[in-house]
């Protein structure tokens, strides 16, 4: 008793290189939102929304954590 066919084998292969041809494109993709030599990473976005809404309402894209700090220690 076999547990697959040939039919059902040969689809069962080519559904599991699909996966793993989606996966690898995915898993670059991921690698490069987490990767800390990308400035627009996602632990950056999530900072960075976090100091918008610290940064009492000043509509001000280039301001990071860092500058928020700076600018509530030493005046602006």
């Amino acid at each position: 008793m076999t547990l697959f066919n040939n039919y059902q084998f040969a689809v069962v292969l080519a559904i599991g290189a699909v996966a793993l041809w989606y996966a690898k494109d995915k898993a670059g993709e991921l690698a490069n939102a987490v990767s800390p030599t990308n400035n627009n990473n996602i632990f950056s976005r999530g900072v960075d929304a976090v100091v918008d809404v610290l940064d009492d309402g000043v509509d001000n894209d280039s301001n990071s954590l860092g500058t928020l700090i700076y600018e509530k220690t030493h005046g602006e």
